[in-house]
């Protein structure tokens, strides 16, 4: 079966390092309310062109796949090889917080 593509609202908390190519900080907000750190490399979480003294987006969309859904929720695992600081991939998400692509 093929995977369906889609992508993940990720909340934008801030610049973390101006080592190449610069890291950033984001949270994805599970379905229960939970809120899941993420600290990549910024080519890896957008492709926005943002700098170190740049404005920062209050929100990103992260690319994922759909694992399942049902009418509320949507199971999802990160793509681009992105993990959460707890080495988690797989997350259960609200709907109102993915884009089908």
């Amino acid at each position: 079966m093929e995977s369906v593509v889609i992508k993940v609202r990720a909340r934008v908390v801030g610049w973390v390092s101006d080592d190449f190519p610069g890291w950033l900080e984001v949270i994805v907000r599970d379905a229960g309310g939970e809120e899941h750190r993420i600290v990549d490399k910024l080519p890896v979480l957008t492709s926005l062109p943002i700098g170190p003294g740049s404005p920062l987006p209050p929100e990103l969309w992260l690319h994922a796949d759909m694992i399942q859904a049902s009418a509320h929720q949507v199971e999802i695992a990160l793509g681009d090889d992105i993990e959460t600081v707890a080495d988690r991939r797989v997350l259960t998400v609200s709907t109102g917080d993915v884009i089908w692509i």
